[in-house]
């Protein structure tokens, strides 16, 4: 039989340590009392070896040992499992930073039958479920949270992102407005700007977002960050280069900042410094990696010794593309760098147009800068019929479920193929699907699928080379047919970007894209019909 009053007196004192900011001595009574109550049997046992736990689970995530902190975080949950502090707390700091959507969904689930009066538990599991695209359980969940304080400015904050994510600007808005006469202020401008951006109202949401980093908001650097969206939407590249930066300090999204810091070594400071082996490493969609690699042949030019990581499917285009530059494939433990060569400084792909100082009238072109493989053209001309225009269509972006805003917005810039019929109605043209993925099953007459079951980016470059023209939503695929100098005609969203802006029917990234612009979220017949019918046009001018 253990000696109880032995151990909460070792608890006792490793917390009035920890108050007074004695955390050395507390590790000490912490660590004792983790070894004497490995296996605890009573209840006093199995608080203190919770809270020892969670004690070393903190001091893991301080080193950001994000692995070894799961470990004794599960060691509290087993040792204390009706304490729904730690279960939100796990959620939080460790399921949270590594991804672990599933378990961080039972857990914080857990917590809420555990305690269902806890704020903090109904928010990390609304938290979660809107990660994983729940959109009516994160609803609920943050309902729940709000129901038990409605004047709280967090659970309002929490709703209204909610709100955000699935384009119910009135509710975001009827929840931020009353945050606005609170401390949490900035925080509700930054929310009020959001709503401003998905709107299209770039310049006003450019100043809400200004106001909110000046007053203090809980993450200034995401919200500078979502200022550089803005900016670049309205042309103001040199400003919101610089605010774009941000995406590796901001705190909110822990998988965009990893990938920006994932190195060790120094980041890439100058272009016209002293001559460097310079790795450069894809960092978002591909289309970034697309419009980004115009840039290396520039660092290349100044005497760097360049190498560009990629993912497999996109390492052969690059490698057909890219003279003077080594193509190495994506660490085997990416984001790591496990088998990735040695280099002096590395460069995230994203940060190039800030590090050479482009404006709207300064992206480099100098024409088309991406080639298919001649045999793989070859092959793919083969397949197609002779004396007919050749049209590429693709009419999805791919619709991912990691997260409200990732699947609208997907659903946002992509149409069912049925939406774009006529364009490839009732036309003498050959059409081609360039779409892979899910939509890809939707091609059918008189739309031919010739990419194999499990494309490169070098196959479906080969078919691009082998068109004439490409009608396409705002996907990587736009991106390839306008580096490889194919007239693009880019059936275009409501969003703004930094490559396609909001107002332009042109792209200084692509000379010959031409946009057609929504004018309503989701509404695509306007925009197919005066693509069908420029269509139409240019092969009667072709043929005259």
């Amino acid at each position: 039989m253990r000696d109880q009053a032995k151990i909460k007196k070792m608890l006792e004192s490793a917390r009035a340590h920890v108050e007074q900011g004695g955390v050395g001595a507390a590790e000490v009574y912490y660590r004792m009392i983790a070894k004497d109550t490995e296996n605890p049997s009573s209840g006093i046992e199995r608080v203190a070896h919770g809270e020892a736990c969670v004690f070393f689970a903190r001091k893991e995530l301080s080193k950001g040992r994000h692995g070894a902190a799961c470990d004794w975080y599960q060691r509290a949950l087993g040792a204390d499992p009706r304490c729904a502090e730690y279960r939100v707390e796990y959620v939080l700091r460790a399921c949270f930073p590594m991804a672990m959507w599933k378990n961080g969904r039972i857990e914080a689930e857990r917590a809420t039958r555990i305690d269902p009066k806890s704020k903090d538990a109904w928010r990390a599991l609304g938290g979660v479920e809107a990660i994983l695209g729940h959109v009516e359980e994160a609803i609920a969940a943050h309902d729940a949270q709000l129901a038990l304080d409605p004047d709280d400015p967090d659970s309002r904050i929490d709703r209204a992102a909610v709100a955000l994510d699935t384009a119910d600007y009135a509710t975001a808005r009827r929840m931020l407005e009353p945050v606005l006469l609170t401390g949490r202020r900035a925080d509700a401008l930054h929310g009020i700007a959001m709503i401003a951006s998905r709107e299209g109202r770039h310049e006003e949401a450019e100043d809400l977002y200004a106001q909110a980093i000046a007053g203090g908001c809980h993450d200034p650097s995401l919200a500078r960050w979502n200022r550089s969206i803005a900016l670049q939407s309205v042309g103001r590249y040199r400003e919101g280069w610089a605010e774009h930066e941000h995406r590796g300090i901001q705190k909110t999204d822990a998988a965009m900042a990893l990938v920006y810091n994932r190195f060790k070594r120094p980041r890439l400071d100058r272009v016209d410094g002293p001559q460097m082996r310079v790795h450069v490493h894809q960092e978002m969609g591909h289309g970034d990696v697309i419009a980004m690699a115009r840039y290396l042949p520039l660092l290349v030019e100044r005497g760097h010794d360049v190498r560009l990581e990629v993912i497999d499917q996109m390492a052969d285009l690059m490698r057909t593309s890219l003279r003077g530059v080594a193509i190495v494939p994506r660490a085997l433990d990416y984001p790591g760098a496990l088998g990735v060569p040695d280099f002096d400084v590395h460069v995230p792909m994203l940060s190039l147009p800030y590090l050479f100082g482009t404006e709207v009238d300064t992206v480099p072109w100098s024409g088309a800068y991406l080639r298919a493989d001649p045999r793989m053209v070859e092959t793919y001309r083969a397949m197609l019929p002779a004396g007919k225009r050749k049209v590429g269509l693709c009419w999805s972006s791919g619709i991912r479920t990691d997260g409200l805003w990732i699947s609208e917005y997907g659903r946002r810039k992509s149409m069912p193929l049925e939406t774009m019929s006529p364009v490839f109605e009732r036309s003498g043209d050959c059409f081609v699907s360039l779409q892979v993925g899910p939509e890809r099953k939707e091609c059918r007459e008189p739309v031919l699928d010739l990419l194999p079951r499990k494309p490169t980016w070098a196959d479906t470059a080969a078919l691009v080379e082998c068109l004439d023209v490409v009608v396409t939503v705002d996907t990587s695929v736009a991106h390839l047919a306008g580096a490889m100098g194919k007239p693009v005609m880019l059936a275009m969203h409501t969003e703004g970007s930094w490559h396609w802006m909001t107002k332009r029917l042109d792209s200084p990234w692509y000379p010959t894209a031409r946009l057609y612009r929504q004018t309503a979220i989701h509404a695509w017949g306007e925009v197919v019909r005066r693509i069908a019918a420029d269509l139409r046009a240019s092969s009667v001018s072709a043929a005259a």
